[in-house]
C-alpha cells in the first residue's frame, strides 16, 4: 500500500508512464493497473496471485434480471449488510465510521447501530465527519451521531489542509487529485481505532449509480476526449492511444461473455471506483484497517442479480425504514429534503438554509493557494517532462486563475493534480521522456484547447455557485 516502498522494487531509474498521465488528465482517474511510474503496477482487479508471476482471475457474480418487490429486496439487503458488518467489527473495541450527510454512510450507521443493540452497546463507535461548519454534511451527520449516542469528531476543511493534500498526493504516487482526499490523512492519524467503516460503494452496488448517473445512462470509461484543453503533445497522444484503449477494455477481455450493461458496470468498478476512490482511501488511512460495506460476495450477488431497472432510490427508502425511521427523517445532503419524500426534486425547497457545498476548494486553489499551485503546476520539472506543450500549459494556468466558482471544475482538478505531479517528480526524481520543440500542429491544437478552456471557465463561473 506504500508507494515509496513499492518504488524501491523498480529496476533502474524510475520513469514516467505517459499513458498513465494522459489517462488521468482525460478521465480524472487512472485506468486498470497502471501507476504514474513505468513498470510499477497495482495488483489486477478481482485477481489473486497464481503460479509463478501470474495472476488468477476470479469469477464475477452472474448478471440477473430479477424484479422482485422493493420490500423483498430491502429485506434481503438488510440481512446481507448485517452479516457483512458483523464480520468487519467482530472483536473490535472501537470502530470509526466515515459519516457524511449522504445516504450511503447513513445506511452503514443504521446497520452498525443494530449490531450495537444486538451486543448490548458494543462496539464503541466514533463518527468521523469533515467539511465546513454548519453545512449539510456536517449538520446532518452530527444529528445521526447524536441520535445514536455516538462520539463525533469533526475535521474542518481549510486552504491549509488542501495544501497538505497537494503534497500528500505527490508523495503517494499522484493517483488522485488533492481535492478528493479531504480529511482522510487526518483520520488515518487517529489512534485507538480497530477498524474504520465506510459506505462508499453504496450508490454503485445498491442503486447502480455512479457520480449521480444511473447504470442505464453510462458511457464507456474512455468516451471523453484525451486532451480537451490542448496541453499534451500530439506525439505523446498518438503513442498512448492503443495502451489507453487496451486498459479501458480490460473488463471486456477478461469477461467477454457479459452483456453491455454489465460490462459498463464492471468498467466503472474496475477503473473509477477502484482507482479514484478505493486506492486513495485505503492508502490515506495507513495502518488503520478500512472496510467498505456493500462489497461482500453476498451483497454483490444479491444486487447484481437484479435488473438494473429496480436498483433505485426505493430500495434505500425501504431499507432506512427497516433500520430506523428517524434516519429517513433527517434530510439528505444532496437535496436538503427528506430522502425519497414528496418534497424531493429539482424544484423542491430544502428543509433548512444550510449550504450544500461542504468546502471551498475552487476558491482556495485559485485565491488562497493560487501562487503556490501555479508555480508547481507550471514548474520547470513539469514543462521539461516531455509530455506537455509549454505554451498550452501556461495559457491554461492563466485561464484557470480567472475562474470564480467556489466548487471544483475540470480545469481546477487538472491544475491541482499537476501541482501534485510536480511534487512526485521532485520527490522521487522520476525521469520524463525525450522531447524536442512542439510541432506547429501542437501549437495550433493548443490554441484551440485554450479557447475551449476559456469558454468552459467563463460559462461555469456564470452558472455555478
Amino acid at each position: 500500500m506504500d508507494f515509496a516502498t513499492a518504488l524501491q522494487g523498480v529496476s533502474g531509474s524510475p520513469a514516467i508512464d505517459p499513458a498513465a498521465v494522459v489517462a488521468y488528465l482525460a478521465f480524472k482517474y487512472l485506468l486498470g493497473d497502471r501507476t504514474l511510474v513505468a513498470g510499477l503496477n497495482r495488483a489486477p482487479w478481482m485477481s489473486v496471485p497464481g503460479d509463478e508471476d501470474d495472476w488468477a482471475t476470479l469469477p464475477l457474480p452472474e448478471a440477473g434480471t430479477r424484479k422482485p418487490p422493493v420490500a423483498e429486496i430491502a429485506e434481503a439487503l438488510h440481512d446481507a449488510l448485517l452479516e457483512e458488518c458483523r464480520e468487519y467489527v467482530a472483536g473490535a473495541g472501537r470502530v470509526g465510521l466515515l459519516l457524511s450527510g449522504g445516504m450511503d454512510s447513513r445506511i452503514v450507521a443504521g446497520v452498525l447501530r443494530q449490531i450495537q443493540l444486538e451486543n448490548g452497546g458494543a462496539p464503541d463507535v466514533l463518527a468521523l465527519t469533515w467539511g465546513l461548519p454548519d453545512t449539510r454534511d456536517v449538520l446532518y451527520a452530527r444529528r445521526v451521531a447524536d441520535g445514536f449516542g455516538w462520539d463525533w469528531e469533526h475535521f474542518p476543511l481549510t486552504a491549509e489542509s488542501l495544501w497538505r493534500n497537494v503534497l500528500w498526493v505527490g508523495h503517494h504516487g499522484c493517483e488522485v487529485a488533492p481535492v478528493h482526499l479531504h480529511a482522510l490523512p487526518d483520520v488515518g492519524a487517529l489512534e485507538g481505532l480497530d477498524v474504520v467503516l465506510a459506505g462508499s460503494y453504496g450508490d454503485s452496488i445498491g442503486r447502480a449509480e455512479f457520480s449521480g448517473r444511473h447504470l442505464t445512462a453510462l458511457q464507456p470509461v474512455d468516451a471523453e476526449p484525451l486532451d480537451p484543453f490542448g496541453i499534451v503533445r500530439g506525439s505523446v497522444l498518438r503513442s498512448v492511444r492503443p495502451e489507453i484503449a487496451a486498459d479501458a477494455g480490460i473488463g471486456d477481455a477478461q469477461w467477454p461473455q457479459l452483456g453491455k450493461l454489465r460490462k459498463l458496470e464492471i468498467a466503472q468498478q474496475l477503473h473509477y471506483m477502484r482507482r479514484k476512490l478505493q486506492s486513495c482511501m485505503a492508502t490515506a488511512l495507513g495502518e488503520t484497517r478500512l472496510c467498505q460495506l456493500f462489497t461482500s460476495p453476498r451483497v454483490v450477488d444479491l444486487m447484481w442479480g437484479l435488473s438494473p431497472s429496480v436498483r433505485d432510490d426505493g430500495i434505500y427508502l425501504s431499507l432506512l425504514q427497516r433500520l430506523d425511521n428517524e434516519l429517513a427523517e433527517i434530510p439528505w445532503a444532496r437535496t436538503g429534503c427528506a430522502f425519497g419524500g414528496p418534497d424531493e426534486g429539482s424544484n423542491s425547497t430544502p428543509s433548512d438554509d444550510a449550504p450544500r457545498q461542504h468546502h471551498r476548494y475552487g476558491a482556495w486553489l485559485r485565491e488562497d493557494l493560487g501562487d503556490e499551485i501555479a508555480a508547481r503546476a507550471g514548474s520547470k520539472r513539469v514543462l521539461e517532462s516531455g509530455l506537455f506543450i509549454p505554451g498550452g500549459l501556461r495559457r491554461l494556468l492563466k485561464i484557470w486563475r480567472r475562474g470564480r466558482t467556489i466548487s471544483v471544475g475540470l480545469v481546477d482538478e487538472i491544475v491541482c493534480w499537476l501541482a501534485s505531479f510536480d511534487v512526485l517528480l521532485e520527490t522521487y526524481r522520476i525521469e520524463g521522456i525525450p522531447a524536442g520543440r512542439p510541432s506547429p500542429a501542437d501549437e495550433m491544437r493548443s490554441l484551440y484547447g485554450s479557447a475551449r478552456a476559456q469558454a468552459y471557465t467563463i460559462i461555469r463561473s456564470r452558472l455555478r455557485d
